[in-house]
């Protein structure tokens, strides 16, 4: 019990001139939002500025890179407090509270060759298309729809970046179209240059703009006895100020 309250006491409240007590965070790559260097450590704008957060809370951020499947399954179990920003669906919301948004994805429909005429305005231009797709996603009701009625047939990638794998896959015309985040897009061809000068982001959105905020653990604060609300209430007022420059 002592533990408990003290491990409690820590969360809710740090003393100006106490060690700084460590928050665990658990890292997934999604450059350029999060990636590592060559000695394993992780940078990005959403490394930063949680990291910025934290610390500005009186708190000194422990950041352990783990796959994506992982991290939610410890953030499900409660046995870390905080992961980077992901997206959100129900089922997520389900064990997990978010942040105010940290970074918003703009997502597009990418292919091989910069044609615009054979991009897309409508989800009836899909029609027989592969489309490759990352699990889990899902980008508006209409792209849900679309799905449904199986206009276009699905590719769902694995591993920890469906994004490359989707880009050698266009180069190599194994699906017609993928899903990415323009941000990560233009990452992946930067790094990867020349592999992938051939492959483009087609004009129209998909869906809005998504926030990506990060998530706490619900478990992990309700077995200390804490309130996810208190604790993000006082991290997002952190990251307003931080994101506006003061």
């Amino acid at each position: 019990m002592v533990g408990a309250i003290a491990v409690a006491l820590c969360l809710i409240a740090v003393p100006a001139k106490a060690q700084s007590p460590v928050f665990d965070v658990a890292v997934w790559i999604f450059p350029p939002f999060a990636y590592v260097d060559d000695d394993g450590t992780p940078h990005g704008q959403a490394v930063d500025t949680i990291k910025a957060v934290l610390t500005e809370m009186g708190y000194e951020p422990k950041l352990t890179v783990l796959p994506f499947k992982r991290c939610l399954a410890d953030m499900r179990h409660g046995l870390i407090p905080m992961m980077l920003p992901c997206a959100t669906n129900e089922e997520r919301r389900a064990f997990m509270q978010y942040s105010a948004p940290i970074y918003y994805i703009t997502t597009k429909l990418w292919k091989k060759g910069k044609e615009l005429s054979s991009c897309w305005k409508d989800y009836n231009d899909l029609a027989g298309l592969r489309i490759g797709v990352g699990l889990g996603y899902s980008y508006g009701e209409d792209w849900d729809a679309a799905v449904e009625s199986e206009i276009f047939s699905l590719d769902l990638a694995r591993g920890n970046s469906a994004e490359l794998t989707h880009f050698r896959m266009a180069a190599e015309e194994r699906i017609d179209m993928f899903i990415s985040d323009l941000a990560v897009g233009a990452f992946i061809k930067e790094q990867y240059a020349p592999e992938f000068d051939d492959i483009y982001p087609c004009p129209k959105i998909i869906g809005e703009k998504r926030p990506f905020g990060a998530p706490v653990s619900r478990k992990y604060f309700d077995d200390r006895g804490l309130s996810t609300s208190a604790f993000l209430a006082r991290f997002n007022a952190v990251l307003k100020r931080i994101q506006a420059g003061d």
